[in-house]
């Protein structure tokens, strides 16, 4: 068993990408069920005594069923954050969104950093393969094998399909997602007190780190409120008081924040009514929840489809 164990890690060996992997030595995971469970019975046969017996099986029973709470808490809550790069989370959503206005464009650079993004339009926009078999296009769309800036280009009007990871662009992101709904903050709690604010804040923040772990980045307050100034020129308070009124929360300021929000409503409304859209082909009735902004920015499209 134990050669066996062993000879289990030499396929992986072999490769050079991903290692360590947790699926490619997975075919000896059962040598170490079996050595489990050959310890637990060597342990409760220790005990003469049944009622020891009894408190041990007692035991080992709790510790198991806790690690598989534990377990289920890892793959269902945090995993999904810390692993969606690895499944491309998003690229199907983003290629709907640009097939809808890609006649806007001239070209739709998809970034390296999905590996093989040529997969992605074949599949989801359903793009003939045999044309890009033969002649390695895909209409407007093009693969960016290089560092996605280097496929920018200044006199074209292209779109590009990138990650927040390739774009560097730490400080924005971080920014806009921890500082974006302390609007609802306000018009939910005006009272709301200093540590109120910072404890709205530090959840964004934890979330933030397993959802895109930037290295070696400052995740504290004060760096936030360091980056809100540069990249607004506006001082972020903690202090709701000291909120001007004309804000609907700090981040109501013109800047590359205020183009974030903009482009992260507008898409959020475009997937929406397509969703509605794509409900009303199989149901006769779709209930939607969400803000009256967004109900308000979705209806002149769902009009005209009504209408059509």
């Amino acid at each position: 068993m134990v050669l066996f164990f062993l000879l289990t890690f030499v396929p992986s060996s072999l490769t050079i990408d991903g290692i360590p992997h947790t699926i490619r030595s997975i075919s000896g995971l059962f040598t170490l069920d079996i050595l489990s469970g050959v310890g637990i019975y060597f342990l409760i046969s220790l005990f003469k005594n049944f009622k020891w017996k009894v408190f041990v099986t007692s035991m080992v029973s709790i510790l198991f069923f806790a690690n598989v709470i534990y377990y289920f808490n890892l793959y269902f809550n945090k995993y999904p954050a810390q692993s969606e790069i690895w499944f491309n989370y998003g690229v199907d959503k983003a290629l709907y969104y640009t097939e809808s206005v890609k006649n806007n464009y001239d070209n739709i650079y998809i970034s390296f950093s999905f590996w093989e993004p040529f997969m992605f339009p074949l599949f989801y926009l359903k793009i003939d393969p045999i044309e890009y078999q033969n002649y390695k296009t895909m209409g407007k769309y093009k693969e960016c094998r290089v560092k996605i800036e280097e496929c920018y280009r200044p006199n074209e009007n292209n779109l590009y399909i990138t990650s927040p990871y390739e774009l560097n662009q730490g400080e924005l992101v971080y920014t806009f997602y921890c500082v974006r709904p302390l609007g609802t903050l306000k018009r939910q709690n005006p009272l709301a007190t200093v540590d109120d604010v910072r404890s709205n804040l530090n959840n964004r923040i934890d979330y933030l780190k397993h959802v895109i772990p930037f290295d070696n980045f400052d995740y504290s307050i004060e760096n936030l409120q360091k980056l809100f100034k540069e990249i607004t020129g506006t001082e972020l308070f903690l202090e709701i008081s000291q909120w001007r009124g004309k804000y609907t929360g700090p981040i109501a300021v013109d800047s590359k924040l205020d183009d974030i929000s903009r482009s992260s409503l507008k898409y959020r409304d475009i997937y929406a009514v397509e969703t509605i859209i794509k409900g009303f082909k199989t149901y006769d009735r779709i209930f939607a929840l969400m803000g009256g902004l967004h109900a308000y920015a979705q209806e002149p499209a769902l009009k005209k489809y009504f209408e059509s």
